[in-house]
């Protein structure tokens, strides 16, 4: 689970980077990771963009996803990721209600309340780890839910995502 999150971490930051300096987006995108038991495992990404720069922001999450399942990320990017991860789970134990929500996520998601040292899980991250999961992530089939104007909306996918 670790690696997934560190890979969301990363891919959040580089698509922000993307629809920021490139699109000049006013909001950034959301990235989410998530493993069940069974090793099933998926990506979302969530973000809002005006519908005349919806195709470059496809093109964008595409090049982008396929740049970090074809290269290893930069150590610094992964030390950055780990960080931002380190930093919000510490947030999340300092209070009875993030202790509790964590407990429940953990269940809910099949996951024993008590298990391996999540902190040494992070820390033993690599940059290759990282690659190989998004590679296994672009070999199934992405499914693309987008919300706006049906032409708009059409038109964009068909330049810029097949």
């Amino acid at each position: 689970m670790a690696r997934l999150a560190v890979g969301a971490a990363a891919l959040q930051e580089r698509l922000t980077r993307v629809e920021r300096e490139e699109l000049g987006a006013t909001y950034g995108p959301s990235v989410f990771a998530a493993a069940r038991r069974g090793g099933e495992a998926f990506l979302e990404v969530g973000t809002m963009i005006e519908p005349g720069k919806l195709a470059p922001a496809l093109a964008g999450l595409k090049r982008t996803l396929a740049s970090v399942g074809s290269q290893p990320l930069s150590a610094d990017e992964v030390a950055a990721a780990k960080m931002r991860l380190a930093s919000r789970a510490a947030a999340a134990q300092m209070t009875n209600l993030g202790i509790v929500w964590s407990h429940l996520m953990k269940m809910r998601m099949g996951y024993a309340v008590s298990g391996p040292d999540a902190a040494a899980d992070l820390v033993a991250v690599s940059p290759e780890d990282v690659r190989s999961g998004f590679q296994a992530c672009l070999q199934g089939n992405p499914v693309l839910s987008l919300v706006g104007d049906e032409r708009a909306v059409h038109a964009a996918v068909q330049a810029a995502w097949r």
